[in-house]
C-alpha cells in the first residue's frame, strides 16, 4: 500500500541526511482521495487515503479504511496547517498546496524561472513542529537532477547529486546515499505546479 499523504512532510523532512479562514483564495473543503502515482503498487480504491476538510475546521484522515481522530486545519493563502497525532506526539504540519480541476495538491514547489514541464528549479518551504525545510529540486532535460536542502534550526545547506524519471501520472527521483542504499521520493504535477501527494475531490 502507498505511503499515507499525512506522512509526506514528515518523510520529505528526514530527507535531510545527516479554524480556517473564510477569505482565502484556495478552499480545500471537502473529500480528496489520494491519486495512485505511476511507481505505487495498485491500491484498490477503498484503500486509498482520503481527507475530509470540514467548513468548521477538522480534519479527518482515512488511511487503509481506518479513520484517525479528527485534527484542526487552517488555511493562509496557499499554505496549508493541519495536525498529525501519534501516540507519542502530535505533529504541526504547514506546507504549500495548490487546487485546481478538482485535484488538490501537498507539498507545492514554486517555479524558479522559466521552466519547460518539470525541467527547471523548483523551490518547496514548509515546516514541521516549527522545523523550517527549504528545498531546492533542479531537474535537468537529461534526467540528472540536484537537490540542496536546508533546516532550520539545522546544519548548513547539503546538496545532493541524483536522477529522475518519469513515472505517469508522476515522476520519482533518486539520490544514491553510498554505494548500496538509494532514497527515492515521488512527486505529481497539477496545473504547471509541481509537489507531493496528489488527491482528487470525490
Amino acid at each position: 500500500m502507498r505511503t499515507a499523504p499525512h506522512l509526506l512532510a514528515l518523510a520529505l523532512s528526514t530527507l535531510s541526511l545527516v479554524a480556517c479562514s473564510d477569505d482565502s483564495a484556495l478552499s480545500p473543503v471537502g473529500t480528496w482521495r489520494a491519486v495512485e502515482h505511476g511507481a505505487d503498487a495498485p491500491t484498490p480504491i477503498a484503500d486509498r487515503t482520503t481527507m475530509t476538510f470540514d467548513a468548521d475546521g477538522t480534519l479527518v484522515i482515512v488511511d487503509g479504511g481506518a479513520a484517525a481522530a479528527p485534527v484542526p486545519w487552517s488555511i493562509d493563502g496557499d499554505l496549508l496547517t493541519y495536525q498529525i497525532i501519534e501516540p507519542s506526539e502530535t505533529h504541526t504540519v504547514v506546507t504549500p498546496i495548490a487546487i485546481a480541476d478538482g485535484h488538490l495538491l501537498l507539498a507545492a514547489m514554486d517555479a524558479q524561472g522559466a521552466v519547460d514541464g518539470v525541467v527547471g528549479t523548483w523551490r518547496y518551504h514548509g515546516s514541521v513542529n516549527a522545523v523550517q525545510l527549504d528545498r531546492t529540486l533542479t531537474l535537468r532535460a537529461d534526467h540528472t537532477a540536484s537537490l540542496t536542502e536546508q533546516t532550520t534550526p539545522g546544519d548548513g545547506p547539503m546538496t545532493y547529486a541524483a536522477t529522475w524519471e518519469d513515472s505517469a501520472p508522476g515522476l520519482r527521483v533518486r539520490i544514491p546515499i553510498g554505494p548500496s542504499t538509494t532514497v527515492s521520493f515521488k512527486l505529481f504535477t497539477l496545473d504547471g505546479v509541481l509537489g507531493g501527494d496528489l488527491f482528487e475531490q470525490i
